[in-house]
């Protein structure tokens, strides 16, 4: 699998070969195969192409690596992780999506390290305003702060479905424009 699909904005999926850089797939100058695609390497990566658009403008505007935890995840990766999370804790802790309604499935999700000096919330306004810049619709994001650092959560997600395309949305309670959590 040297090629991941590409879903444009409209919704059109292209398959593309990865770049290759010192033997390493990247997807965009910033977004390795490994970092946004699952670890093992055998499933097909799927980006949505407004969040690589996202994720290079905030990295060129902050200056700074900006490593990413997760990004595109398989509906059977999803479900490993939503099972792994109810042997944890006995229940489903909220912490893990359902199999199904996890943004990553879509390939417009991604998890970010926060880069060392910046808050979650400063560094979540830098995709806020980014999105205005590019003329998206605000982005949905969350985050956990730890003891100076952390992760963001960013996604495209509402713009996948309608009114941007003609894809009704599956979760329209959730999957609204500018939600943070």
């Amino acid at each position: 699998m040297n090629t991941y699909t590409l879903i444009s904005r409209y919704g059109n999926r292209e398959e593309v070969p990865f770049l290759i850089r010192n033997g390493k797939e990247y997807i965009s100058d910033h977004i390795s195969r490994m970092e946004f695609g699952q670890r093992d390497g055998k499933h097909k990566v799927i980006i949505y192409d407004p969040l690589i658009v996202l994720f290079e403008t905030v990295r060129e505007k902050v200056g700074l690596g900006i490593p990413t935890s997760s990004g595109y995840r398989s509906p059977e990766y999803q479900k490993f992780l939503y099972d792994e999370d109810i042997k944890k804790h006995g229940t489903p802790s909220g912490n893990v999506a359902k199999p199904g309604s996890s943004p990553h499935e879509t390939g417009a999700a991604m998890d970010l390290i926060i880069p060392h000096g910046w808050q979650a919330k400063q560094f979540g306004d830098e995709f806020t305003a980014a999105c205005v810049d590019l003329d998206f619709p605000l982005c949905r994001i969350g985050w956990k702060q730890y003891l100076g650092r952390g992760f963001i959560h960013v996604d495209l997600v509402p713009m996948l479905y309608a009114p941007y395309t003609k894809t009704p949305n599956p979760h329209p309670q959730n999957w609204k424009p500018g939600v943070t959590w």
